[in-house]
């Protein structure tokens, strides 16, 4: 009898571990699917992430075309590629609005990042209260235009015409101005700290109390130029300066 009672009871321990292995099998057959289908919804999650951001890449694309297509546009309304005087195949202006042309050009500044307006022509305008930060303004035709207070650093104004152009108490730092013709412009309080001079025309300029520190005046003309006060303070002068 006591074998039979022995017999039963390992039989039952062993239906409990068999029942026990079984339930954890299948809670691990759980778990296992779980972390499946948290995988699955990850590589989900991740597609979705890649997808937005291919669109928001389409979209930003699409909205610098746009923005450069309007920038064009402004430009075409304002500029024609036709012969200037100083840059065969440069920009001139086709509207002789005065208002107009600067309406446009401050749009093109503060819109688009294309900043070219090589060989425009702006001649006898006031351009002070446009930010021409970065701007390329190389051949342009710039005659007795009005610059005083303007910041104009950064800006390349190289071979460009400044004849009798003011710029009186503007901000020329790190400003390109090689090969440009200055002749009777008005530099009166400027300040130019490390601006590139090479070969400019000087003649003449009105440039009393302003500072040149750095300045690349190499090859520069300055003959008849006032310079009383001015600061040359580390300066390359190597310019002409007879009768400055």
């Amino acid at each position: 009898m006591s074998e039979e009672n022995d017999g039963s009871l390992l039989r039952a321990q062993n239906a409990v571990a068999l029942c026990s292995i079984v339930s954890l099998a299948l809670l691990w057959k759980v778990y296992d699917d779980q972390q499946q289908q948290i995988a699955q919804l990850q590589q989900m999650q991740d597609n979705v992430a890649k997808i937005e951001r291919g669109l928001k890449q389409v979209e930003s694309k699409r909205l610098q075309e746009s923005a450069k297509s309007r920038s064009l546009q402004t430009k075409n309304a304002l500029f024609a590629v036709v012969p200037c005087k100083r840059n065969p195949g440069g920009l001139c202006p086709v509207t002789s609005d005065p208002s107009l042309r600067l309406d446009m050009v401050d749009r093109i500044m503060k819109e688009s990042a294309d900043k070219d307006f090589q060989g425009v022509n702006l001649q006898g305008l006031n351009l002070s209260k446009i930010n021409w930060n970065g701007a390329n303004l190389t051949y342009a035709q710039l005659d007795y235009s009005d610059f005083r207070g303007a910041d104009l650093s950064n800006v390349d104004f190289s071979h460009a015409s400044l004849i009798g152009a003011d710029f009186t108490g503007a901000k020329l730092n790190n400003t390109t101005l090689i090969g440009a013709d200055l002749a009777g412009a008005s530099l009166e309080n400027a300040q130019l700290n490390n601006t590139k001079l090479q070969t400019a025309n000087l003649r003449g300029v009105h440039a009393c109390g302003a500072i040149f520190k750095g300045v690349k005046l190499s090859a520069a003309w300055l003959q008849g130029a006032a310079l009383w006060g001015a600061d040359l303070s580390a300066s390359n002068a190597t310019g002409y300066f007879r009768g400055a």
